[in-house]
């Protein structure tokens, strides 16, 4: 089910946000070049929210950019396991913001400790740049470029 971009989207959100502050990060995992992070959850739980940051994102890091969406990428197996270390830096660090850009709408999460990630719009047809789910009602926040919009898995 896809609801319209708009008030609704923004409201659940909200709603998603408020839920996020303060609580920490129990689960990563870099899927090809896709992050996921659990919060209050982890894969098939069933509890808490996930977000999903894909295409392009990057994991910062007090002393600047720690781990990137491109650099992800990699076809080497034992690179790419390496990578996935990374995101584990995030464990048990707390949201500390979620915030959406008005003109791109990319998302930014600060965490605890100046660790961050954030989206950024490489091609503004995409359908997808990110999106929180809430993993017991399988609702989505989805953000790109044109908006944010409420779909719920099936």
């Amino acid at each position: 089910m896809l609801d319209e971009m708009g008030e609704n989207a923004e409201r659940l959100f909200q709603e998603y946000r408020e839920r996020l502050i303060g609580r920490p990060v129990t689960f990563t995992r870099l899927a090809a070049n896709s992050l996921l992070v659990y919060i209050d959850g982890e894969p098939g739980s069933g509890t808490g929210l996930t977000f999903w940051f894909e295409p392009t994102w990057h994991l910062l890091d007090p002393a600047g950019v720690l781990l990137g969406s491109r650099q992800a990428q990699t076809e080497d197996a034992e690179n790419h396991s390496r990578l996935s270390d990374l995101p584990l830096k995030l464990f048990q660090k707390k949201v500390e913001e979620v915030s959406v850009s008005p003109i791109t709408h990319d998302i930014h999460v600060l965490f605890e400790g100046a660790y961050a990630i954030a989206t950024f719009v490489s091609d503004p047809t995409d359908v997808e740049s990110w999106h929180i789910r809430d993993n017991q009602t399988k609702q989505r926040v989805v953000g790109c470029a044109k908006g944010l919009r409420v779909t719920e898995v099936e």
